[in-house]
């Protein structure tokens, strides 16, 4: 072993990031080069080629697999011959990220979700939450009898001003248009009461309308997404079922609830599943849609499961060891994370046909992991939240370690996500 640390290896380092490109020569490095020493190294080769050019931090990526070994080893470790020209891809490391704002609840955050210019959360004092971006408090929306467990938003501010909506009744064609405010936002509300609401909320007015009360569980429903266009979301529950809702309009629907705000009484609208997906066995505790025609679930019963909703059926399953929590699809990669309850983030390939298998596993934390999500426009970085009150930022070709751990919560943590600026 003592003379493989005086090994010389033959490496090519190469980037996609142009500002950053060096001639592909080959160099003779020691085997039990480091990362830092691999970055000084770059960054010297760079003082020659580029005028001007401060130090940078740099990762390196060998076997898609980022170096958190000295060279030699991580070869080893990947069963790689130290006998040819092994190729290094280097990136410029991802800086630390910084604390930004502290928004305050009276009580647990259940949920939390935002858009481009909004942050909606719900909160365990049966509450929901409206917040820019900057943490500036815009409103308190209580409605729910008991705790609030996910929220959803359907909407984008300013999406759309009109929706077509086309119906086929025997041989005629209808097509129905529905004029949208495009200042009016709308979300969904899961709750411990067993009801998922609809709001209307208008920021230039600062006012909210429950729109909708939508029944049908038997129990906590503990999950909601909406589907890309916002026409339709999907809801999860302890009673084990998977029902799908339409968020459009009806209008007979629409017609009552006018004549109801009217006459100054209730204006919320009971609404029904279209669409109840049984299968799971156990609580389903995360959904996510995948298209406009496919839902990815997870459940204490070890499966992460892919539903064709228009079908009805299941297309195939994704058998785990332990209980899943919360599960994240990227459409930029097709992936997706899912975090359980033993400790472990994992990567899945919904595109294999087989039982898919674990493509990777992170290991960091020291708690469930209750949440997971992938960067908005990132194929690579991903969030994961826990009960040891850490959350960390993690690259998919990082397994070893996150890029960083970013702590400061007091307590668990039960929800995470991006802000879709970052």
């Amino acid at each position: 072993m003592a003379n493989n640390t005086n090994k010389q290896i033959q490496v090519k380092f190469f980037t996609k990031q142009q500002r950053f490109a060096l001639p592909c020569f080959p160099y003779s490095i020691p085997s039990n080069v480091t990362v830092v020493e691999l970055s000084n190294l770059i960054n010297s080769l760079l003082k020659d080629n580029v005028q001007n050019e401060a130090d940078k931090d740099f990762d390196f990526i060998v076997a898609d697999e980022f170096l958190r070994l000295p060279l030699g080893q991580h070869l080893e470790s990947k069963q790689i011959s130290a006998e040819t020209v092994v190729e290094i891809e280097y990136v410029e490391k991802c800086a630390p990220p910084s604390p930004k704002q502290s928004l305050l609840h009276d009580d647990w955050v259940s949920a939390v979700r935002s858009n481009a210019s909004w942050i909606l959360t719900g909160c365990y004092d049966n509450t929901l939450h409206l917040w820019t971006l900057d943490g500036e408090h815009k409103l308190t929306i209580p409605g729910h009898l008991q705790a609030v467990k996910a929220v959803a938003w359907l909407n984008r501010e300013g999406d759309l001003n009109e929706l077509i909506i086309i119906k086929y009744i025997l041989y005629l064609i209808i097509i129905i248009v529905i004029e949208i405010d495009a200042n009016t936002l709308c979300f969904v509300s899961t709750s411990f009461d067993q009801t998922c609401m609809m709001w209307e909320w208008k920021p230039q007015t600062n006012s909210v309308d429950c729109i909708y009360i939508c029944r049908g569980h038997a129990n906590t429903i503990l999950c909601v997404d909406a589907e890309n266009t916002g026409q339709t979301f999907a809801t999860g529950s302890w009673d084990k079922m998977i029902k799908i809702w339409s968020s459009l309009p009806d209008e007979s629907e629409d017609t009552d609830r006018k004549r109801l705000k009217t006459e100054g009484g209730s204006h919320s609208k009971t609404r029904t599943p279209v669409m109840t997906l049984s299968g799971h066995k156990e609580a389903v505790t995360a959904v996510q849609w995948i298209g406009s025609k496919e839902l990815c679930s997870a459940s204490w019963d070890h499966t992460i499961r892919l539903w064709d909703v228009e079908m009805g059926g299941i297309k195939s399953e994704m058998v785990g060891t332990k209980n899943f929590i919360d599960i994240a699809y990227s459409p930029l990669n097709h992936l997706i994370v899912s975090g359980s309850t033993d400790r472990h983030v994992r990567l899945w390939d919904c595109r294999q046909n087989s039982a898919a298998v674990v493509q990777n596993v992170y290991t960091s934390h020291n708690g469930w992991i209750t949440c997971v999500q992938w960067a908005p426009v990132d194929d690579t970085k991903f969030l994961s939240g826990s009960y040891d009150s850490l959350l960390k930022l993690w690259d998919m070709r990082s397994c070893k370690a996150p890029l960083y751990d970013l702590s400061g919560h007091k307590d668990q943590i039960l929800c995470c996500d991006w802000s879709q600026n970052d």
